[in-house]
């Protein structure tokens, strides 16, 4: 066989192996060169070198060990109950707009019946579909007996329920509840809050009141040594941007995750921790809810 003198005699076939050629040498070469220049030819000698002189038990060592929980933290684990608990010698928490107090189903289940049915008890009459359907994912129940077998009122042994009173009227506008406890692990949820659709003048004061509801209900469990709040809840919420505005940081999105009303139900995870607490949420919220500190009541900085 006869070969091209120049590379314009060659073939188109050669041409295209001899550019195949060139591409393949020189991706190898760029490849070496950034593992080289990345620091990965050493890395992989300086494991080489760990396992040849560990042996197998190289294998099982942890290259980022957990980090320890603070004793305080330890103990409360301990000792905090199964039932989320309130503050020490009081059955309520309050605050400026809301107070909050255990539910007790002889006088607050006909009260919370009342205002979620659409009855005008604290204003306008509204379509309750608006609450139960958007928010509470059940038909709304046609008796207060129905309302006691709905699946918010559900008594849970590692769970608490609350009713949200308004301070200025002394009545009763909403319900808030906690669930999935978890004392061994410092956390738990919120299970369900809302407030009355009817509530106030406008709904500026709905929205405060289930914030007022969440800031008491944060600053209480954190007290406690709660290291995580969280939140799952229905993604098309009409209710959704309040736990965002009140410091809850949207985790992810199941989708599919369950099945409401015969529709399919996409849940947002939510979650509020200590830390977060800690270093924004705590000031941020206090802000939102009573306007900024004066300088005298502003903390020093340690």
């Amino acid at each position: 066989m006869e070969l091209p003198n120049s590379l314009s005699e060659m073939p188109p076939h050669y041409l295209g192996m001899l550019a195949g050629v060139i591409v393949f040498c020189s991706t190898v070469t760029v490849v070496i060169f950034l593992l080289v220049k990345g620091g990965s030819i050493k890395r992989m000698m300086e494991q080489t070198k760990t396992y040849d002189e560990a042996g197998p038990e190289a294998l099982k060592q942890t290259l980022m060990p957990r980090l320890l929980l603070y004793d305080e933290l330890i103990e409360a684990s301990k000792h905090l109950p199964v039932c989320p608990q309130m503050p020490k010698n009081k059955s309520t928490l309050k605050g400026k707009f809301v107070k909050l107090r255990e539910y007790n189903e002889k006088i607050d289940c006909e009260r919370l019946f009342k205002i979620s049915n659409g009855s005008p008890t604290l204003g306008l009459a509204y379509d309750p579909t608006s609450l139960w359907n958007n928010s509470l994912g059940e038909n709304p129940p046609k008796s207060e007996n129905d309302f006691k077998a709905t699946k918010m009122m559900k008594t849970e042994e590692n769970g608490r329920k609350l009713v949200v009173a308004d301070v200025e009227l002394g009545k009763v506008i909403g319900f808030v509840s906690l669930v999935d406890n978890s004392p061994k692990n410092l956390t738990v949820k919120i299970g369900y809050l809302w407030i009355a659709p009817n509530h106030g003048k406008e709904n500026g004061e709905r929205v405060r009141a289930a914030q007022e509801t969440l800031f008491m209900l944060l600053k209480h469990l954190f007290s406690l040594k709660y290291r995580r709040v969280g939140w799952e809840m229905d993604s098309k919420d009409q209710n959704f941007s309040v736990p965002q505005s009140s410091g809850f940081l949207l985790e992810g999105i199941l989708r599919k995750n369950r099945v409401m009303l015969n529709s399919n139900s996409d849940t947002a995870v939510l979650s509020v921790t200590n830390s977060d607490w800690r270093n924004r949420t705590e000031e941020m919220m206090a802000k939102i809810l009573y306007g900024p500190k004066k300088s005298s009541e502003k903390k020093k900085i340690k």
